[in-house]
């Protein structure tokens, strides 16, 4: 006979994978070769697209702030590198002055390109992601890539994708453990 208690945590365990399955929107796994100054490719043409922004949530840039972020995780045995631009879509489109910049309905990736363009000393910053570290970025908002520049080996990351909530989880899941 099955007590009620061993219900709730199972119920409960539910309840989490429920949520986690909510807020993780997308899993890859990748693997690239050393030496690659940026990883990112088109899946298309195959070809290299180098510094961009996401897209997978198709939102305008006003309501990028709210879009999904990204967990990397590299999972190789060789360092490799975050690069990214330190401005949100929406301070890099007033960089610009939208409304000269003549590129209605460009896509966000463009719009990165032309900042670089106009902008060419603006820092590209590069961090280091160490075997089994991780990093969170808001890539939908941020112009940014991966690197295996200066990797001794193969790279490989496990990205997750999603709204990332870590305090109201943390809070929500204690609450959860003291009521047992």
């Amino acid at each position: 006979m099955r007590n009620s208690s061993s219900l709730q945590d199972r119920s409960w365990w539910r309840k989490c994978a429920s949520d986690l399955d909510a807020l993780t929107q997308s899993f890859m796994i990748a693997i690239h070769p050393r030496g690659l100054d940026t990883v990112t490719t088109d899946p298309h043409t195959r070809q290299f697209i180098g510094l961009h922004v996401d897209s997978w949530d198709r939102l305008p840039i006003a309501d990028r702030r709210n879009a999904s972020n990204r967990i990397c995780v590299n999972v190789g045995h060789s360092p490799r590198y975050f690069l990214f631009v330190n401005r949100s879509l929406a301070a890099i489109e007033s960089a610009l002055g939208f409304d000269q910049l003549n590129v209605t309905g460009a896509n966000p990736t463009e719009i990165a390109r032309s900042f670089l363009c106009r902008f060419p000393n603006y820092p590209v910053l590069r961090i280091q992601v160490d075997p089994d570290e991780a990093y969170i970025a808001p890539t939908e908002n941020i112009i940014h890539d991966g690197s295996s520049s200066e990797s001794t080996g193969c790279t490989g990351h496990v990205t997750l994708r999603g709204s990332i909530d870590v305090i109201d989880k943390r809070i929500r899941c204690a609450q959860n453990l003291t009521r047992r």
